[in-house]
């Protein structure tokens, strides 16, 4: 099970209102960017289509039908999950002790903060809350549960298992459990698996690693044609996606979802960021 970490209060009351503003509004604007991947415009379609409604063999995708056809605009998403060393530069600059935890591997020092681990390992233990302030620092946002999936899988009516197609997963394309013993003993840097391990468009780290919060309310499925949706207005958990090192390889399948409440944190559990095209 993922180890979830709650903090003292809600964060979103924490965090500096610059945190949460409009880029433009921030006074001190970030110095190290994510590397931006180009995502055309189309249809793919979203979910996982089940032959089989029973428990046996297909329980863990309950709830990720139906399948069902989504028409995005094109969008920009960052091709690795966001480092510790931009997550301090962050904390440094803006989000300060309200957006600190010890798990995130950083640590205080008398002049701030400072990585406590390699800081191109993917920033952890981060709240959904923290998360999105970090990207709309950055002039972006969360990706949205659809286009992180359309990220992962690409586009068209493609069924794929993995952001690489159907071979299995293992440890040459991902960091992920399996029930082996796991790839590594937690993240490792971003961008280890290279091609390998990347979607179509070149994303790579979207199974294993750290998973990933995305910017929608947790809802069900419906089997209607959707454009660009963005999920429900409100509700009580937000979507994670992509699996982890902690995890088992199913729950690194494009199609796999979780969710957590937005003010949790997990050792598991990172972002990335996304954005419109430019």
């Amino acid at each position: 099970m993922t180890p979830w970490h709650a903090p003292g209060a809600l964060l979103a009351l924490l965090l500096p209102a610059a945190a949460l503003a409009q880029p433009a509004k921030v006074p001190v604007q970030p110095t190290l960017l994510g590397e931006p991947v180009g995502v055309p415009p189309g249809e793919f379609r979203m979910g996982h289509q089940r032959d089989d409604p029973s428990p046996t063999g297909s329980l863990w995708k309950v709830n990720e039908g139906p399948a069902h056809p989504v028409t995005l605009s094109a969008f920009q998403i960052h091709r690795h999950e966001v480092t510790v060393a931009m997550w301090v530069e962050f904390l440094n600059k803006v989000g300060g002790l309200a957006a600190w935890h010890p798990l995130q591997g950083v640590q205080r020092t008398p002049t701030g903060f400072a990585p406590a681990v390699d800081p191109q390992q993917p920033a952890r233990a981060v709240s959904w809350v923290e998360a999105r302030a970090f990207c709309r620092w950055h002039g972006l946002e969360l990706p949205t549960e659809a286009q992180w999936e359309r990220a992962a899988r690409g586009g068209g009516p493609s069924a794929r298992t993995w952001p690489w197609g159907e071979d299995p997963a293992d440890c040459r394309r991902a960091n992920l459990d399996g029930g082996r013993g796991g790839c590594a003993d937690g993240p490792v840097p971003v961008g280890t698996y290279g091609a390998l391990g990347a979607s179509p468009d070149g994303v790579e780290d979207l199974a294993g690693n750290v998973a990933e919060w995305v910017l929608d309310w947790e809802a069900p499925y419906t089997d209607a044609p959707q454009t660009d949706p963005t999920g429900p207005a409100d509700g009580e958990f937000k979507v994670i996606r992509g699996g982890s090192f902690l995890e088992w390889t199913l729950r690194g399948r494009v199609t796999a979802r979780v969710a957590a409440p937005p003010d949790r944190r997990s050792v598991a559990v990172g972002f990335r960021c996304a954005g419109g095209a430019r």
